[in-house]
């Protein structure tokens, strides 16, 4: 039998068992605060509410697991969020360079300035706006070359006044106003000068049609004055010597309104000359203003001699001769006749080469073209000098920096069966006199080299100087022999000339390499005769590579390098190479 026990529901109980929630943030400030359960004092026990409003004695809700979890996720949203932004701002940084615009040309030229006294290079079209406003200057140009927008403006080679660095091609493009015109002056210049300007040169072409002008050495030409409003400047150096380079200046000019230097001569077409071609008996200019008046410029400078013998001198003699000068004596005896020159007091201006003060003497040949004897300057005078012809000139020559005492000269006609040869000297077969000490030297000194047949007993046979070819571009030639130094180019070494073609490979791949590769190899490593001397190479092997070759550089923009007519003829075997 089971027991059984009453079960009493109070209603109160059970509205005490219901889950209150509260909450004093959404509780009215004045309203009752939450009521506390309220169970029957007498009550024995409690009933125990239903499963769903249970609630685990001493159990209260855990809000600080929630709040750390939206703390984490936030975090790593957060993470996330910076990682995308950080990959955005990588890829527009990496895309700015293509997309922005910039000038095909730096916005100035190596050492270019302006002569407005700012901070600024003169201004080209690829400056950015900003830079502009602001008169922040560019920063400066790791490379040469540019274009100068600006009207007047400088520039020079890299690292002017030092030496410029080997395998530099510079180019400026200088731009004027359309209704203006360039002028430009090169102010200083020092260049490797061989072979017309092969090797480092500086080019200046008026554009779009203008000529183009090469230039190298050390004498600056002179003021350009061009039509254009456009000129085109090119430096370029090879491998081996440099120089250091040149500083040059340009403004913009009205058309025909161009000048010369002060020390300049001027033509009417604003062509400027420098001294030295002023009365040099080659008209310069196109009316030939250059050679008028050139009697009453050299007063008692110069003249024709027609008499069996003379008697000449330098304006001033034994003063100091005046500064630009230029004389030409004509001698002209009766035909069948030589001629005996001979220098007196002789005292010009030193030099290696002779060139600033000197004198040259030419004699005819049988063709009447005149050919040069002799280059002299300095205080020993010339050796006896006697012509194989009837006709002599002696040209005299200063420049505008020192003077000396100059020279006084006689000469004497004589037959041209007689031997006129002093006591110490011996006589050429074609004619004129040598020193003994010229004789069996290995240089041909007589102009048919009977000075080097030594094979008499008075002189030994001589110890050849010729040297087998070494130089790799020359290897295969006609001849297989040369001789250094050469006086030619001034170099003393085939090393040296390997070194300088060692950087013009390039030409293997024109088609007219084998051409330019005889005229090339016959001027830097020139064939060597068995009697120790050395010969150019012959005009047709000149006229034959310029033929086969000048289409080909005209593409590359480079012009013709060489004049032909420098050299000789193949008149004879002996006078040039055909390498």
């Amino acid at each position: 039998m089971k027991d059984f026990s009453d079960v009493i529901l109070c209603m109160e109980a059970t509205e005490s068992s219901k889950t209150e929630f509260c909450n004093p943030a959404f509780e009215p400030e004045s309203g009752p605060p939450c009521p506390p359960p309220v169970f029957p004092e007498d009550a024995s026990y409690s009933v125990p509410a239903p499963w769903h409003g249970r609630r685990p004695r001493g159990l209260r809700p855990d809000c600080r697991f929630s709040w750390l979890c939206v703390l984490l996720l936030s975090s790593l949203l957060l993470l996330l969020l910076g990682l995308l932004v950080a990959i955005i701002l990588a890829q527009l940084q990496a895309a700015a360079p293509s997309g922005a615009s910039h000038s095909p040309l730096p916005a100035g030229g190596l050492a270019t300035t302006t002569t407005t006294p700012t901070i600024t290079t003169s201004q080209a079209a690829g400056t950015p706006k900003g830079q502009q406003e602001s008169g922040v200057s560019p920063s400066p140009q790791s490379t040469c070359g540019g274009l100068l927008s600006g009207p007047r403006g400088f520039f020079s080679s890299p690292n002017y006044p030092d030496p410029y660095p080997p395998n530099t091609h510079c180019v400026w493009h200088i731009q004027v106003a359309t209704d203006h015109a360039i002028q430009l002056k090169i102010e200083a210049l020092s260049i490797e000068s061989v072979a017309s300007c092969l090797f480092d040169r500086l080019e200046l072409s008026p554009e779009p049609e203008g000529p183009l002008l090469r230039v190298c050495g050390r004498v600056p030409p002179p003021t350009l004055n061009t039509n254009a409003s456009h000129l085109l400047v090119v430096f370029v150096s090879d491998s081996s010597v440099e120089g250091f380079g040149f500083h040059a200046w340009y403004q913009a000019v009205a058309p025909g309104h161009g000048s010369c230097a002060h020390d300049e001569f001027r033509c009417d077409q604003l062509i400027c000359l420098l001294p030295d071609s002023v009365c040099d008996g080659f008209a310069n200019c196109a009316d030939g203003s250059d050679e008028t008046n050139c009697s009453a410029k050299f007063s008692g400078c110069g003249g024709n001699l027609t008499g069996l013998q003379g008697t000449f001198s330098t304006p001033s003699y034994l003063q100091q001769y005046p500064h630009q000068l230029l004389c030409t004596w004509h001698i002209s005896v009766p035909a069948g006749h030589s001629i005996e020159l001979q220098f007196h007091n002789f005292s010009l201006e030193a030099q290696d080469e002779c060139k600033f003060d000197y004198v040259e003497v030419y004699e005819t040949s049988s063709s009447g073209a005149f050919s040069l004897l002799g280059r002299f300057c300095g205080a020993e005078p010339p050796p006896h000098l006697v012509s194989s012809h009837h006709e002599l000139a002696v040209l005299f020559r200063t420049d505008h920096g020192i003077s000396s005492g100059g020279f006084s000269a006689t000469y004497l006609a004589f037959n041209a069966t007689e031997n006129p040869c002093g006591p110490s000297e011996l006589s050429c077969q074609a004619g004129g006199c040598k020193g003994v000490q010229w004789m069996c030297d290995m240089w041909r000194d007589c102009t048919d080299g009977s000075d080097d047949n030594c094979s008499g007993p008075l002189f030994p046979p001589p110890e050849l100087a010729c040297e087998p070819v070494q130089v790799e571009m020359c290897l295969g030639l006609s001849y297989n022999t040369t001789a250094f130094p050469n006086i030619w180019v001034g170099m003393t070494t085939q090393e040296e000339v390997a070194e300088v073609l060692s950087g013009y490979k390039s030409l293997t791949s024109l088609p007219c390499y084998q051409h330019f590769r005889r005229l090339l190899c016959g001027l830097l490593v020139p064939r060597c005769t068995p009697l120790g001397s050395v010969l150019p190479p012959c005009r047709s092997v000149c006229q034959e590579a310029e033929h086969q070759c000048q289409s080909g550089l005209a593409l590359l923009g480079t012009p013709w390098p060489f004049n032909c007519n420098r050299l000789p003829e193949a008149a004879d075997l002996e006078a040039c190479a055909q390498p």
